[in-house]
């Protein structure tokens, strides 16, 4: 057989892209089961059959459904992720649901270990993810299904989305998301302590739809001049003000975000705390009610001091003050669709 994954791997490490793999093998104790309800021809009761063993379950939702995998199928699911450590040694294993099945969960616990252990051995920094509280907190990351958590953790977390709306893979006349939601969507997630996992769907010959490439170079450019509020950054007291958006929780990113220049999400890296206005002032005006005058009558956390304003994109210094409503900054004007954002230096 065409070993697909190692040549995937060998060009993505020419070019120095970090390599992850994701598993979905648990869920394939029930995935085929609809093979079983009509005279379809799939062999379900061969163990080298894809269709094996497509059992029906009760209650898929149940973390204690029945039949629950037993051992047999439990002890393939290990060794089979065993196999692509080995091969492999990827940087990163993507878990999606049903391993919080009761049955998994002791398995579960072995893959991290021999995982954990195996990466140590060959000097590598590994990340798993996880849903459903499928492992115990803090020792895998936690991911998050098409949304994203309400404010700023203390650990780090995930998001998982797609570009494509309606499918993770290729369809016909699927929607895409455009460069402004997902940047957004970044910024958002970055600002709350997490991680944007990108999905694109590739055509069965590989290529990648033009809709998906134009929005990755527009994202790509976008960060090469604003990335610095991105790469290495940390959350700040705030992950920011205006509203939250309405993705709020998995899978609530199914309509894009109705975002103002009042939507602000904060990050800092060194010294500089970055100021990520999602959507752009129509005349230049941008008020950041967080940094506003310190009062500690009215509850103000910030007593910082603002020296200097620049924004990134342009690299120019913009003039500001502070009062009681925020700092205010008369910068850039304009309807591209992107964030703007601004690099604030504190004295």
């Amino acid at each position: 057989h065409r070993d697909v994954i190692g040549e995937l791997f060998s060009s993505f490490r020419k070019h120095g892209i970090i390599t992850g793999l994701s598993s979905h093998r648990a869920e394939h104790w029930f995935f085929m089961e609809h093979a079983r309800e009509f005279d379809s021809g799939a062999d379900c009761d061969n163990p080298e059959s894809i269709y094996y063993p497509s059992m029906r379950v009760d209650d898929i939702e149940s973390y204690h459904t029945k039949p629950q995998p037993d051992t047999a199928y439990l002890d393939s699911w290990l060794a089979r992720l065993a196999e692509i450590i080995e091969n492999y040694r990827p940087s990163l294993v993507y878990f999606d649901w049903w391993i919080e099945q009761e049955a998994f969960r002791l398995y579960l616990r072995k893959f991290l270990a021999y995982y954990y252990n195996r990466a140590y051995e060959w000097g590598m920094d590994p990340v798993v993810t996880y849903k459903h509280d499928a492992a115990a907190f803090g020792s895998a990351v936690i991911d998050i299904e098409r949304g994203q958590f309400p404010d700023v953790r203390p650990f780090p977390w995930q998001t998982c989305t797609a570009m494509g709306r309606r499918s993770w893979g290729y369809i016909e006349n699927n929607e895409y998301k455009d460069s402004e939601e997902i940047l957004q969507n970044l910024a958002d997630i970055v600002s709350k302590n997490g991680s944007l996992l990108l999905n694109i769907g590739p055509k069965a010959d590989g290529t990648i739809t033009a809709e998906e490439t134009n929005v990755l170079r527009e994202v790509g450019s976008w960060l090469s001049k604003n990335g610095e509020a991105i790469y290495g950054s940390r959350p700040w007291h705030f992950f920011g003000e205006g509203c939250n958006g309405d993705f709020t929780g998995a899978f609530s990113d199914s309509k894009k975000p109705s975002f103002t220049e009042k939507d602000i999400r904060y990050t800092v890296r060194r010294d500089k705390l970055y100021a990520m206005v999602l959507k752009r002032s129509s005349n230049g005006q941008y008020v950041l009610w967080r940094l506003r005058k310190a009062d500690p009558k009215k509850g103000t956390v910030f007593f910082g001091i603002v020296k200097k304003v620049e924004c990134l994109e342009d690299g120019k210094e913009y003039p500001f003050f502070v009062d009681e409503d925020g700092l205010h900054i008369l910068g850039p004007s304009g309807n591209e669709p992107s964030p703007i954002v601004f690099r604030i230096t504190l004295a």
